[in-house]
């Protein structure tokens, strides 16, 4: 009984020690950096050909999703993990980008910086809940939190690569 309960212990740890490699990693160990260009995450990905933030919307029009490279501006980052953030479109509004299948994160203190996303774009509507998470992963105060009462109709972007320029 013992021998079942010691092989039983060595096969969980071994399922639960494989999965992503990029899981848990840190931002610096996940990144491939190119020194000419910047550094990567998730899948490479090529910046040619991209559009500009400001055209996803007219490119997608009422499309529910549409393939598409964005290059654009980080206008905030998941405090947490770095598990999303948001690009700047015109008129003050912005898009949020989240990462395929939860596989890589972005440096906490990309804001400001010039980003080039291949996924893709979709009309969403984020939920009051799922709002208040992501105001407070952003570092929102309880007051502003509180504020977030009906749910957001805008365009998201689920990135499988990501390119931030130095």
């Amino acid at each position: 009984m013992k021998n079942i309960s010691i092989l039983f212990a060595a096969a969980i740890f071994t399922l639960t020690s494989c999965g992503n490699s990029n899981a848990g990693k840190s931002n610096s160990d996940s990144a491939k950096k190119d020194s000419i260009q910047g550094a990567y995450y998730g899948d490479s990905i090529s910046p040619a050909g991209a559009i500009k933030a400001s055209e996803v919307k007219a490119k997608l029009g009422k499309q529910d999703s549409a393939a598409m490279v964005v290059e654009g501006k980080i206008m905030e980052v998941c405090q947490k993990k770095g598990c999303w953030m948001q690009i700047q479109l015109p008129d003050s509004e912005t898009m949020r980008v989240t990462f395929k299948d939860y596989a890589f994160f972005v440096p906490k203190d990309a804001a400001g910086k010039t980003v080039v996303i291949d996924g893709y774009a979709y009309n969403d509507t984020t939920t009051v809940a799922m709002l208040r998470h992501y105001a407070e992963d952003g570092g929102k105060s309880k007051e502003e939190i509180a504020k977030i009462t009906e749910p957001e109709v805008s365009v998201s972007f689920e990135a499988r690569g990501v390119l931030i320029k130095n």
